[in-house]
């Protein structure tokens, strides 16, 4: 976003509401080949490459999930109600949603892990339940890529679904 709340004028992919420029200099973050599974989300510095340079500390808030907000009726209407929504996150204790499949935030994007303890990061509700925070939780050095652990009842093993990854620590 500008200054002024509009998007980004330059080259974006919609609807991120900003370039890999803006991505980089506003939120220290950039999105590049995973290890792990296709693209992920990279805490970097705005200027020159520092491995030990801490970007996020822990408990800083990174980004939004940026998912479409939807009822959990909408949410079944488009997946079944007995299946994993793939991009699908309830805020809080609420009964509201956030679908990252078809409207996706930098947030969305965050590459998964099984174990608990390689998480550098946690999605977090705000505090009115409307929208789902990236914050991190340990402090998070230039070059590393976001990792949130998605819980044990997390699955991609229903009929259909397939899901793959490079780095063995981290299959589902």
């Amino acid at each position: 976003m500008t200054s002024r709340g509009e998007q980004c004028r330059r080259r974006c992919c919609a609807p991120w509401s900003c370039c890999v420029v803006h991505l980089r200099q506003r939120y220290h973050l950039r999105v590049a080949p995973s290890e792990i599974h296709g693209k992920g989300v990279f805490a970097t510095t705005a200027s020159k490459y520092d491995e030990e340079e801490v970007i996020f500390e822990a408990g800083d808030e990174i980004c939004r999930y940026d998912g479409e907000p939807v009822t959990e009726e909408e949410l079944d209407a488009r997946y079944g109600d007995d299946t994993t929504t793939p991009y699908g996150l309830r805020i809080g204790d609420s009964e509201n949603f956030e679908d990252g499949a078809l409207q996706r935030g930098t947030g969305s994007i965050i590459n998964g892990t099984t174990r608990k303890k390689d998480a550098n990061c946690e999605y977090v509700p705000v505090d009115d339940d409307t929208a789902v925070r990236v914050v991190a939780t340990r402090d998070i050095v230039d070059g590393e890529e976001l990792l949130v652990y998605y819980g044990k009842k997390f699955r991609f093993d229903e009929p259909g679904v397939r899901f793959t990854t490079n780095h063995r620590k981290h299959y589902y």
